[in-house]
């Protein structure tokens, strides 16, 4: 796990601290890692398949992951980013059934067990902050966030993908044109 969650930082992130007057940057910083984590949860939840099981995150996994994968983020970013992370997966599995559907209506011809696990929890991880995250996250914005993780964790072209997919569920959420900001 150590591996993964340094994998996903990239170096510029990293070396971003948490200054007065660099609050924006902060936020931004801490919502994308939050997202990251968020990704590498509901992918062991996934495999695991323990989607019924509450979610045991304890203090000693997010040590693990302070100590020994987040070297540059400050320790107030990685402690937001990791609240977060756990309310999006809790709110992710609460609502997965209604999340798959969307999902399934959106990609055409597709299953939900046939579209990869990465893909499939980046675009649940979206549709959820495009729909039920409190606040909601713009389309625009949930989307580039999905897309880039696809980039970084996904196939060669599954960031295609998740794009489509996710400009039809935002379609269905909201009748509005996209906007980023």
């Amino acid at each position: 796990m150590e591996q993964l969650l340094e994998d996903t930082i990239p170096q510029a992130q990293k070396n971003r601290e948490e200054t007065p007057g660099n609050e924006n940057r902060s936020f931004k910083l801490q919502r994308a890692t939050s997202r990251r984590l968020a990704l590498q949860l509901l992918f062991a939840i996934e495999l695991t398949d323990t989607w019924n099981a509450p979610l045991n995150l304890t203090e000693e996994i997010f040590d693990l992951i302070s100590e020994e994968s987040a070297e540059g983020l400050s320790h107030t970013v990685l402690r937001k980013s990791w609240s977060r992370s756990r309310k999006l997966v809790a709110g992710i599995a609460e609502n997965r059934q209604e999340l798959d559907e969307m999902i399934v209506a959106a990609a055409k011809n597709w299953t939900i067990q046939r579209i990869n696990e990465v893909d499939r929890n980046l675009i649940r991880l979206a549709t959820y902050e495009m729909k039920y995250a409190t606040p909601t996250v713009s389309a625009g914005i949930a989307i580039n966030e999905a897309v880039e993780l696809a980039k970084i964790f996904g196939q060669k072209d599954s960031w295609r993908f998740v794009n489509g997919v996710l400009d039809q569920i935002r379609k269905t959420i909201q009748q509005a044109p996209l906007t980023f900001g």
